[in-house]
């Protein structure tokens, strides 16, 4: 069994590259296995539509 955590880490996500920065700048930076994915990818995989595209929430995240 390995030591290390898995990152997936989307390539396009904002949010997954400040988890990097935090990541590269702690002492843990070794304990971490990177593995790129496409969220989007999954999505489709899963069937789950995506917040923009969800009619429902589009309003909301027109306002924010």
């Amino acid at each position: 069994m390995s030591n290390k955590i898995d990152f997936y880490f989307d390539f396009i996500s904002p949010y997954s590259y400040i988890a990097h920065k935090k990541i590269i700048n702690s002492n843990l930076r070794n304990n971490f296995n990177y593995k790129p994915i496409l969220l989007g990818g999954l999505h489709n995989l899963g069937n789950i539509t995506a917040p923009a595209f969800n009619k429902k929430k589009m309003k909301n995240m027109k306002d924010d």
